[in-house]
């Protein structure tokens, strides 16, 4: 009788521990949460004025498109000195960047693979012979509410520049920026946003070599937010265009 009976006790709680081990697993089981889309900005400095329709249709085995593009209906017409977002990528993403209006000549195309969540812009430089491209992930600072504080960085699109350095006007002394290379995007940096701030801040783009200036622009920022700026032009290719300032919110 005291077998049977202990015989019960064994196979109860055998079916216990069978019943609780799915949930054993689980709870030691890393599970990946991670949801949402990419984000992509894509700014246009290519010299020559050129303004590109892009196309983020996958091509084929041919090199060829899968499906006709009707650009009319389905192109996101990107200007020159101008920018372009969207937040509905994710992994791995095709692009091609098409002439316009002669959209029969296709300028650039490429992938390239996008993190779930993750902040990017693609820049474009050179020319509309030889278009540079530049991808970054962008990890954008966050400013709590106690640091009355904004943030910008500067992104070195001109072409065949050498490197430049950027200052606020008239202290040449010690740039903001220095040593910045064509195609090389400076880290953030920090400003005083307080009430008694000055409301817009003044700045030299200048030659590291020479110490020339190229151009000026001012930045009348938000408090707590981001912005990066991207020098286009250039003075010393053929079709060379002045030296700008491409202003992006990376709010």
């Amino acid at each position: 009788m005291k077998d049977i009976t202990k015989n019960k006790k064994m196979n109860l709680l055998l079916r216990s521990w069978l019943l609780a081990l799915p949930f054993i697993i689980m709870g030691c089981t890393k599970i990946d949460n991670s949801t949402g889309s990419a984000s992509l900005t894509i700014v246009n400095g290519i010299n020559g004025n050129s303004t590109v329709l892009t196309n983020f249709q996958p091509l084929g085995p041919k090199g060829t498109f899968e499906s006709p593009l009707q650009y009319y209906s389905k192109a996101n017409r990107i200007g020159y000195g101008t920018s372009w977002k969207s937040g509905s990528y994710v992994r791995q993403v095709s692009l091609s960047l098409f002439a316009y209006p002669d959209t029969t000549t296709i300028r650039w195309q490429g992938g390239f693979s996008l993190q779930n969540g993750g902040i990017y812009t693609l820049f474009l430089g050179g020319d509309t012979t030889s278009i540079d491209t530049l991808l970054s992930m962008d990890q954008i600072p966050y400013y709590p509410v106690s640091d009355s504080v904004s943030g910008m960085r500067v992104v070195n699109l001109i072409g065949g520049s050498q490197p430049v350095a950027i200052n606020l006007a008239n202290t040449t002394a010690n740039p903001d920026f220095s040593n910045l290379g064509y195609r090389q995007v400076s880290g953030f940096k920090q400003y005083d946003a307080s009430s008694t701030g000055p409301g817009t801040y003044s700045f030299e783009i200048r030659d590291q070599t020479s110490d020339s200036v190229l151009a000026t622009f001012d930045w009348s920022y938000t408090i707590f937010k981001n912005n990066t700026f991207v020098i286009i032009g250039s003075e010393k290719l053929a079709g060379s265009q002045p030296i700008q300032v491409v202003v992006i919110n990376n709010f």
